[in-house]
C-alpha cells in the first residue's frame, strides 16, 4: 500500500525555482532545495516542513492510500483521459493570491474553467476513487453531511464544484502577523498571469519515505 496522486508540476523555470525555493522540496530532482539568502524565504521554508513533502504543484487529484494492482490501473486511465484532445493547452487565469478556504495555506489560486473542472472531475471519477481512502477519512465527522458523503465515495470534501485549482506558497500562515511574508510572495509571484497544464505528473510515497517521488510523466 502506498500513496498516489496526480499533480501538475510548472514547466514555468522560474516559477518552479523560486516555487521549490519556498517549499523546501524539488519533486522532479527527488532532492531537498539549498537554504536561499533571503531570510523570508528561508521563514517560508521553515514553516513548510510538514508540507514540503508533496512538492510544489496543482493538485488534480488529491492523495489516496492505493494498491500496486489499482496504481496501474489509476495511471492507465489517467493517461486515456489526458489524451483527450479536450483537455490539450488547458490554460488557467489567476485569480490571486490569497489564504484558501478551510486552511492556514496562502495559495496562488486560478480560476475554474468549464474544461478543468471536467477534467477534474473525471479523474476525480475514474481514478482516484480507486484508492481505499484519505487523510480526510480518519477525520470524516468533522465535515459535513455532503462532504461526508464525498468522502467516503472519492475520499475528499473539496472536490467537483468546490475544487480550487491552486500552487500552496506556504503553510501554517497567519495574515494577522505575516504581512511581510505575504508581500514577498507577491513580488516574487507576480509576473504569473496564469499557466498552461503540460506537465502532468504521477507521484507517490511508500510508507518508509518522507517525500513523494515522480514516477511518471503524463503530458497532455
Amino acid at each position: 500500500m502506498k500513496q498516489f496522486a496526480l499533480y501538475y508540476i510548472p514547466s514555468d523555470t522560474s516559477l518552479y525555482r523560486i516555487g521549490t525555493q519556498i517549499i523546501g522540496y524539488d519533486i522532479i530532482k527527488n532532492a531537498t532545495t539549498e537554504t536561499s539568502s533571503d531570510e523570508r524565504i528561508r521563514i517560508m521554508k521553515t514553516l513548510n516542513e510538514q508540507s514540503a513533502q508533496y512538492g510544489f504543484h496543482i493538485t488534480l487529484t488529491d492523495v489516496v492510500s492505493i494498491e500496486d494492482g489499482q496504481l496501474n490501473r489509476a495511471m492507465e486511465r489517467a493517461e486515456r483521459i489526458f489524451h483527450c484532445p479536450l483537455f490539450k493547452h488547458i490554460v488557467l487565469s489567476q485569480k490571486g493570491i490569497q489564504q484558501m478556504p478551510h486552511s492556514r495555506t496562502l495559495a496562488m489560486q486560478f480560476n475554474l474553467s468549464p474544461r478543468i473542472l471536467l477534467l477534474h472531475s473525471l479523474l476525480v471519477f475514474f481514478v482516484q476513487r480507486l484508492g481505499s481512502q484519505s487523510q480526510y477519512s480518519d477525520v470524516i465527522d468533522n465535515f459535513s453531511f455532503f462532504q461526508r458523503l464525498k468522502i467516503k465515495i472519492f475520499f475528499s470534501p473539496y472536490i467537483f464544484s468546490a475544487f480550487i485549482p491552486h500552487l500552496s506558497i506556504i503553510s501554517n500562515f497567519a495574515p494577522s502577523t505575516q504581512k511581510d511574508l505575504y508581500q514577498c510572495v507577491v513580488q516574487n509571484f507576480q509576473h504569473v498571469r496564469g499557466i498552461t497544464l503540460e506537465r502532468i505528473a504521477v507521484v507517490v510515497k511508500e510508507s518508509t519515505e518522507k517525500y513523494f517521488r515522480i514516477v511518471r510523466f503524463l503530458y497532455t
